[in-house]
């Protein structure tokens, strides 16, 4: 398949992706759950991340209160994309925390480490446990971009293919017999990494 007929089959798989994820919402307490599914990850996932899925919600078709608090959700989630330092970040999701009743607190350290083999592996393993809640071509990003953290060495063989699988569906357009065998060969290699 061309590169830009793939790269629009992989926009489109990701916009549907997000429109299926938000037409879910329909009270606040789907709204909450949405939101608050996020939030448990932070402190496991970059929160950049999680702040840019958070600005998936759309005010359109809600009813007024409901439309309100999705306003101020994706308006502090937007500024949390816009990265100001993490103490102000922090500050940014508490006040999500509070629209959406969050129970936990915000951790005071959201930065994600991925400096050992242990790191890497436990950040692996949650991003699959939560694959569900991204597009499956960002999670192969998200695998894809451990590498501009933490050198994948080729001789570590089990690493080296998560990471080698990874590139190639990241770039594949979902849906398609190949890409589906390909996603449940990574979840099983991710699945057998050893936790350190």
């Amino acid at each position: 398949m061309d590169t830009p007929r793939a790269t629009q089959l992989v926009r489109q798989a990701t916009a549907d992706f997000w429109q299926e994820k938000t037409a879910e919402i329909n009270d606040v307490a789907s709204l909450e759950k949405f939101v608050n599914d996020y939030l448990a990850l932070l402190g496991c996932e970059y929160d950049f991340a999680v702040a840019k899925a958070l600005t998936q919600l759309r005010t359109n078709s809600l009813a007024a209160p409901l439309a309100e608090k999705v306003a101020k959700i994706t308006l502090l989630a937007n500024e949390i994309c816009a990265k100001p330092p993490a103490e102000k970040r922090r500050t940014l999701w508490q006040n999500i925390a509070t629209i959406t009743n969050y129970a936990e607190p915000i951790l005071a350290s959201l930065a994600i480490k991925l400096q050992s083999r242990k790191d890497v592996v436990n950040y692996l393993q949650s991003t699959m446990e939560h694959s569900v809640l991204w597009p499956k071509n960002d999670v192969a990003y998200k695998i894809v971009n451990v590498a501009a953290h933490y050198n994948i060495d080729e001789n570590d063989q089990p690493l080296y293919k998560v990471w080698d699988l990874a590139t190639e569906l990241e770039i594949m357009p979902p849906g398609e017999t190949v890409f589906d065998e390909k996603w449940q060969s990574l979840a099983s290699l991710v699945t057998s990494l050893k936790r350190c």
